[in-house]
């Protein structure tokens, strides 16, 4: 892992310590996970504290992980023909309703300090996955040539964002906005 990957994540550890929990990702890429509780006061630190500024939600993914993890190939032993000749097919058929099912991924930029970390918060009920809702809107930072409707997130704990169909509002949103210096 790079330096300045390993330096990313201790700073984002200083300040989210206890909210997040540091995932494996490939060289140069850092990811995190967090409840559902602690989402927007996630965001909010990651867009807001001056070390991180990640003012970019660059990829929203909602995702599916049933059978995630459960199709392994074998590279070493594999035979040399067949369609299927690697697979080790599990013994036991995954829970559709297991808790933690469906996930929503936030690839996030910092355009202050040209880095990327990628938010994970898995959906506790899988009947109606839905988590607090970041949304992206206001003005960009002083001093930013970005688009003003690609920079600022706002987070609300009215709207929900479902991971696997479009998103729902609720009638009590409350949206936050960043303010200008």
């Amino acid at each position: 892992m790079s330096e300045l990957i390993e330096a990313l994540a201790a700073k984002v550890d200083a300040q989210l310590h206890g909210s997040v929990r540091r995932l494996t990702a490939r060289a140069q890429e850092l990811a995190y996970e967090t409840d559902p509780a602690a989402l927007l006061a996630v965001c909010r630190t990651l867009r807001d504290h001056p070390d991180l500024r990640f003012e970019m939600l660059m990829d929203l993914a909602g995702v599916d992980f049933l059978h995630y993890g459960r199709d392994d190939w074998e590279t070493e032993g594999a035979t040399r023909s067949g369609f299927s000749r690697a697979r080790l097919a599990p013994a036991t058929r995954p829970d559709p309703d297991a808790p933690g099912r469906f996930a929503v991924v936030y690839n996030l930029l910092s355009i202050s300090h040209n880095r990327r970390v990628r938010l994970t918060v898995r959906c506790p009920d899988t009947a109606e996955p839905v988590v607090d809702s970041v949304v992206m809107s206001g003005r960009a930072p002083t001093g930013s040539s970005a688009k003003p409707s690609t920079c600022s997130a706002s987070c609300s704990a009215g709207t929900r964002t479902c991971a696997a169909s479009s998103p729902t509002t609720a009638s009590s949103a409350t949206p936050f906005a960043r303010t200008s210096p």
